[in-house]
């Protein structure tokens, strides 16, 4: 049986505590700087990163806004398929720390992190889109729920904890 990063409660409490510092934190492609700009892919590694599921050196994929999506989703599919940090999970029940892929409004590729129950709201998840930057959606909003096309957890065998 796979043993999960996330499984402990201190580190999810500490993904949510780390997810939060991101808040209000502007979209920019390609950026990582916490309280300035980040993206959707170098936000959720930064907060894995921080939590020491991830390595400082964990090689984050620069963001293709100039690619077409199909390109992206497969590009980034094949990445997280090929990472032996990652796990794909198949049986739909999401567990705070999770990373869920999908297509955004405008059919480019997107990220998530779940963060579970979240204030009065179960099921958010935080994310970075253009515009807000940095927020906490629910997952069961039309605008992630139908576009969700992948969920992976991170495997305590291969966490770097820094």
């Amino acid at each position: 049986m796979i043993e999960w990063y996330y499984s402990q409660r201190h580190r999810q409490r500490n993904f949510i505590q780390e997810a939060e510092s991101w808040l209000d934190t502007k979209f920019r492609t390609n950026a990582k700087a916490k309280g300035k700009f980040v993206d959707c892919h170098n936000l959720q590694a930064s907060i894995h990163i921080a939590c020491g599921a991830l390595g400082s050196d964990f090689p984050v994929p620069r963001g293709m806004s100039q690619v077409a999506a199909q390109r992206q989703i497969a590009t980034m599919y094949r990445f997280l398929k090929n990472r032996p940090e990652f796990e794909e999970v198949q049986d739909g029940e999401y567990e705070v720390g999770d990373l869920l892929t999908g297509k955004a409004g405008n059919g480019e590729y997107h990220m998530a992190g779940y963060l579970g129950e979240y204030g009065e709201q179960e099921d958010c998840i935080i994310t970075c889109i253009s515009g807000p930057g940095v927020v906490i959606r629910n997952l069961r909003d039309p605008s992630w729920s139908n576009k969700l096309i992948g969920h992976w957890r991170i495997i305590e065998e291969w966490a770097r904890h820094e």
